[in-house]
């Protein structure tokens, strides 16, 4: 029957809540803040009120996060496509109150990380020039992300991320 096929809304529901709550775990296992969660995106800054720019644990978290929210959407026999844009640099924090209290950030690397996250394909880590001019080699490889356009038609320069430990061996 082609409609048991098709996931229902608690269903979806479920799974969307699990990969939030994979993400705030990871998130607190990395020293990550969570700033944003809506249903179709979620926003974390890494390194608040200290010093450097934690352009290495951000990928990290990142390569981690694609990997795990993979997983759990395979347990769950469910397509769930997720989209990674990392950006560094200085952002503004603070406590808002619309109604309820929330709290936020601002700042272009907030706003360059979710036009890089709009552009990444699925299951792809992008991350921009100061992100990669931040970070150190690690356990992954920094391509040049020759494919992707910019949103506002200016060239951005951009990497892909990709974890070494799922590299074929040569």
């Amino acid at each position: 029957d082609a409609d048991s096929l098709v996931p229902d809304d608690s269903d979806v529901a479920g799974v969307l809540a699990g990969a939030l709550d994979l993400a705030e775990d990871l998130a607190r296992e990395h020293g990550i803040e969570r700033i944003r969660a809506a249903s179709d995106q979620y926003l974390f800054v890494a390194g608040l009120g200290s010093p450097g720019d934690w352009a290495d644990e951000a990928i990290d978290f990142a390569l981690q996060l694609a990997d795990r929210i993979a997983a759990h959407a395979e347990d769950a026999e469910m397509a769930l496509g997720v989209h990674i844009g990392v950006s560094s640099g200085p952002v503004a924090t603070g406590v808002l109150e619309r109604g309820d209290l929330t709290f936020a950030a601002w700042g272009e690397p907030v706003r360059r990380a979710l036009a890089i996250g709009a552009l990444a394909q699925t299951d792809e880590v992008l991350v921009d020039a100061s992100t990669a001019a931040s970070a150190t080699a690690g356990s992954r490889t920094l391509r040049p992300a020759t494919d992707v356009l910019a949103l506002d038609g200016r060239p951005m320069e951009l990497f892909t991320v990709v974890s070494d430990r799922t590299q074929p061996s040569e």
